[in-house]
């Protein structure tokens, strides 16, 4: 299986995959970066797969990326505000893409649209203490990621509105991922294609100083990745 470059690599796909059923699902996938995630799916469950991305130049290489890949919908929409029916999803996937400082209105709106009973699975960046160091903290600001503290994590859930069935740490895939940013800024003119450079090349030089700095201070001190799955209450 080619590698998912987002933070946690495939564990979370490979979580979904082993451990839950999604025959005859229907199924919605949030965030830049999961076409890969979405063509498994369709191709495992032969179903139609809603995909939302934050902007226009996602969509663009999303689009460019699922070429002919009629199975898939990708849509530029809010996170917070998406233009879905309530309870429409049985199964919503989203690595990494709510670990912001708009984290909760992104998590009523997820649980907005699935389905009573429904799950979602998230990929979600944690903070191991509540007060980080000035250096970290900044880091962390200048890319919009707000760590969640993770002794909180079950009650903020569950405030949202969501019952944490499983969680999953998987802190060494997060170094593993910076050091994969890094590695494919040297070499993406190399290792990439046309279209793939078009999408990639722009989002790799956005989080290149975002992983020098996180691999210069050791991130996984601080931060660690877990992968959360959730009902909807």
């Amino acid at each position: 299986m080619e590698k998912i470059f987002l933070p946690g690599l495939n564990s979370q796909l490979n979580y979904a995959l082993e451990n839950l059923n999604l025959k005859d699902k229907k199924i919605l996938i949030v965030g830049t970066f999961s076409e890969l995630i979405a063509i498994k799916f369709a191709e495992l469950y032969n179903s139609a797969i809603e995909l939302i991305v934050p902007d226009f130049d996602s969509l663009i290489g999303s689009k460019l990326l699922l070429e002919g890949e009629s199975r898939i919908k990708t849509r530029i929409m809010d996170y917070a505000t998406t233009d879905f029916d309530k309870e429409t999803f049985d199964f919503v996937y989203a690595q990494a893409s709510v670990s912001t400082g708009n984290r909760r209105k992104i998590l009523k709106e997820l649980k907005r649209i699935t389905k009573p009973d429904g799950i979602v699975l998230i990929g979600e960046i944690y903070a191991k203490e509540t007060d980080l160091p000035v250096f970290m903290q900044d880091a962390l600001d200048n890319s919009d990621l707000h760590p969640i503290f993770e002794d909180q994590i079950i009650k903020f859930y569950e405030e949202v509105g969501f019952e944490v069935k499983y969680q999953e740490n998987h802190d060494k895939l997060l170094m593993d991922y910076y050091f994969e940013c890094k590695r494919q800024l040297n070499q993406s003119k190399e290792m990439l294609n046309e279209n793939e450079q078009s999408y990639y090349k722009k989002i790799l030089k956005r989080i290149s100083h975002e992983s020098n700095l996180f691999i210069k201070f050791n991130a996984v001190k601080y931060i660690g990745f877990k992968i959360l799955e959730l009902r909807r209450k």
